[in-house]
């Protein structure tokens, strides 16, 4: 099993694979809300309170300081019974943004592992040990979009300015030319996928 570029395992979400980490900046649209990572909205799913949960809308927040965050809040209760539901949730709703589909098909049939130096053996592999669900949630994504790909949704074209919408607020929102620059590149990169779309319903 290979990726398009003829690898057969992507083993670190990170680098030019770094979109497959939760951690990758990139607006996601769950729950009513638009969160700033996937990480951000997966730890706000936590929350027991309303008023921890809002805490992972802060604009400031680090996705790596939204999962130290996580760890302080009072969560709900039987959460280990839900957060495997949870996260897939909300991983399909990272890969709804036609550019991170665009990305993530790309993996071609590659195996994707979600390997670790810090011990986490549930999500992803330590050591080359662990149940890598976060792995195995991507590539069910990954194969369900495939199907998907045979037909367009009657409302997908109708969300296009939803997620436009989202992106051109996060350029608005960047701090500095780094960050204004990477959401224009996102916005190149969406408007793209769009287009290859439209073309592909018009033939």
């Amino acid at each position: 099993m290979t990726d398009l570029f003829g690898r057969g395992e992507i083993r670190s979400f990170s680098g030019e694979y770094a979109f497959l980490s939760n951690f990758y900046k990139t607006p996601v649209l769950w729950d009513g809300l638009e969160w700033s990572t996937s990480e951000h909205a997966y730890q706000a799913s936590k929350c027991e309170l309303e008023s921890e949960y809002l805490l992972f809308q802060d604009r400031k927040l680090t996705a790596g300081q939204a999962k130290r965050l996580g760890r302080t809040v009072r969560m709900r209760d039987n959460w280990d019974s839900l957060k495997l539901r949870y996260m897939e949730e909300i991983v399909r709703a990272k890969f709804a943004n036609p550019a991170m589909k665009v990305k993530l098909l790309a993996t071609g049939d590659a195996i994707l592992i979600e390997g670790n130096t810090w011990g986490d053996t549930y999500w992803g592999e330590c050591d080359g040990v662990g149940k890598n669900f976060l792995g195995r949630i991507l590539m069910q994504i990954r194969e369900d979009l495939r199907e998907e790909a045979l037909t367009v949704p009657e409302d997908f074209i109708t969300h296009k300015g939803a997620w436009h919408h989202a992106l051109t607020l996060a350029r608005a929102n960047s701090e500095s030319k780094d960050d204004q620059k990477y959401w224009e590149h996102e916005i190149r990169a969406f408007e793209r996928a769009y287009k290859e779309l439209e073309d592909l319903m018009q033939k």
